[in-house]
């Protein structure tokens, strides 16, 4: 079964589409086994399906009388009860299939954290970044703890959450926060959007405690 270089780029468009408007989906990922010891794995996001074989096929959820159905072209993923299958041009790819679970999808951010004063930090600086709801109560999605080890800003940061766990109607912010000699020396936050989701975030952390004292605090040390 030969796959053109046009649906190729098809798939790709769509694929970058499904990922940019899942916003806070729930998504989860399944294995599945199927006849003669065939398998292969789909990640189920609202109403579409990631079916991942030689290349990424994305379908899309259709309405059936019983079970359910996705479509793509030629190809349909469905599934009753216990059983699924993959038919190509109404032949079957992947019969006989049971799938299981095996995580929610998950999602990195990544980044930097940095600031504006001129000033170095001690080598023994603690730089914390975090995932937050914005509002009560608050809840940490992700969390890291980075030791500098002489390292200066900026510092690059990656966070892994739950995507199952970004709801669509909340704010969140990714908060940093340096530590010097175990004080709060600098925090600051950014934004985190559940849609449009940026490649990189920069978090610029401000002072709270002015240059000078910091160094008065490290002279005592």
């Amino acid at each position: 079964m030969k796959i053109s270089s046009q649906s190729i780029v098809l798939t790709t468009i769509l694929f970058l589409t499904t990922a940019i408007s899942a916003k806070a989906q729930q998504a989860r990922i399944y294995d599945f086994q199927c006849a003669q010891g065939r398998q292969f794995r789909a990640t189920f996001l609202g109403d579409r399906a990631i079916v991942q074989l030689n290349q990424s096929l994305i379908l899309q959820q259709v309405r059936t009388a019983s079970g359910i159905r996705y479509q793509a072209g030629e190809y349909i993923f469905s599934s009753k009860g216990n059983h699924a299958e993959l038919t190509h041009n109404n032949q079957p790819l992947y019969q006989n299939c049971t799938g299981t679970m095996i995580s929610p999808a998950s999602e990195t951010i990544s980044g930097t954290v940095s600031y504006r004063e001129r000033i170095a930090l001690p080598p023994d600086t603690i730089v914390r970044v975090t995932l937050e709801s914005v509002g009560a109560p608050m809840e940490v999605l992700a969390e890291q703890t980075i030791e500098t080890q002489g390292r200066q800003v900026p510092i690059p940061f990656s966070l892994t959450y739950d995507a199952a766990n970004l709801q669509e109607e909340a704010s969140y912010v990714i908060r940093a926060q340096i530590l010097v000699d175990q004080q709060l020396r600098f925090s600051g936050e950014a934004t985190y959007p559940t849609v449009q989701k940026p490649a990189k975030v920069e978090v610029i952390v401000r002072s709270i405690t002015p240059p000078d004292r910091i160094q008065a605090c490290r002279s005592r040390a």
